[in-house]
């Protein structure tokens, strides 16, 4: 499951959150300094880090499984699950950087500086099934949502080698296999910009309909992949623009009140285990975990500044 929210304020800040949906709590808040170095889980190839990184993560092998962060360019990437959408190789190839589909966002935040940068080199990695692997994974089926400072967003998804690459300007992804037949069923909810409907925006933007909803639908109230995405795409456009990266913030947690899965255990093994928001512009991080009212905060900047090794947070779950 997972969702995730983009909000653009008017003087151009924006922030890129979500909710991680899982049976439990797994991650943390953490730092990963620049210069950092680990091995890949498929070949033990070495791979030392450029950039430092805050986000939300555990310890797996000799590495950080990364479920979301942001690096020191203002880059942030997500992963989020994508049944049925995943076909990896299963033999690595020579000249590649061979990846388990887990440490993709560890990479990129380690080493890119922008989403540009990242299409001009996906056909240089490469993610793979654990068949022959030097550590087993187990099949992993994952995407990424991916923006940077410029207001570029895409979305990474691994049904093939190289990745495909799809423009994403509404800023919200969910877990839809075909994400191009979800917009095409927006037009039910919202009265599409002739721009987005013919796909010539290029990056996010804070409206994509006129603003109108005579005579369309209210969105459904489950908590589907698809659900999910027509709320929050409903909700976005209707919410006030933020002014600044704070009132984007906020944005982002009241958007996300919506999509927040309540932990039902008789009913759904998955529930919302935490929310985060990534601040591109002042590199600032949040994280609340599913029993805390009192978002932990943690600056990239200020962090780098005083730490040169991992550090992971403790959280407040200030509500037992």
């Amino acid at each position: 499951m997972c969702t995730s929210i983009i909000q653009q304020a008017k003087n151009g800040a924006k922030v890129i959150s979500r909710t991680m949906d899982w049976n439990q709590l797994v991650d943390s808040p953490v730092f990963i300094p620049k210069d950092y170095e680990w091995k890949s889980a498929y070949d033990n190839q070495l791979i030392k880090n450029s950039y430092s990184i805050i986000g939300a993560g555990h310890r797996l092998f000799d590495e950080i499984d990364l479920s979301d962060g942001i690096n020191q360019w203002g880059l942030a990437v997500q992963k989020l699950t994508f049944k049925n959408g995943t076909n990896y190789p299963e033999y690595s190839k020579n000249g590649k950087i061979n990846l388990a589909p887990f440490e993709l966002p560890l990479y990129l935040l380690g080493n890119f500086r922008s989403v540009e940068e990242i299409e001009r080199k996906i056909s240089d990695f490469y993610l793979l099934d654990d068949q022959f692997a030097q550590r087993k994974y187990k099949h992993l089926e994952l995407y990424y949502i991916l923006i940077d400072r410029t207001g570029k967003t895409i979305l990474l998804q691994p049904s093939g080698q190289p990745m495909r690459i799809f423009n994403n300007p509404l800023g919200i992804a969910t877990n839809t296999f075909n994400f191009e037949q979800q917009l095409g069923r927006l037009k039910a909810y919202l009265d599409l910009k002739p721009d987005f409907e013919n796909n010539k925006l290029e990056k996010f933007t804070s409206r994509i309909s006129s603003g109108s909803f005579n005579g369309k639908k209210t969105p459904p109230g489950s908590y589907t992949p698809s659900g999910r995405l027509f709320r929050a795409a409903y909700y976005k456009e209707r919410i006030d623009l933020a002014a600044s990266e704070k009132q984007a913030l906020n944005n982002c947690w009241r958007l996300l009140d919506s999509v927040t899965v309540p932990k039902s255990s008789k009913y759904q093994p998955t529930y919302s285990v935490y929310r985060s928001a990534a601040c591109l512009s002042s590199l600032t991080y949040y994280f609340e975990e599913y029993y805390s009212f009192n978002p932990i905060k943690i600056n990239l900047n200020k962090e780098a500044s005083m730490n040169s090794s991992v550090k992971f947070y403790t959280c407040d779950s200030s509500v037992r």
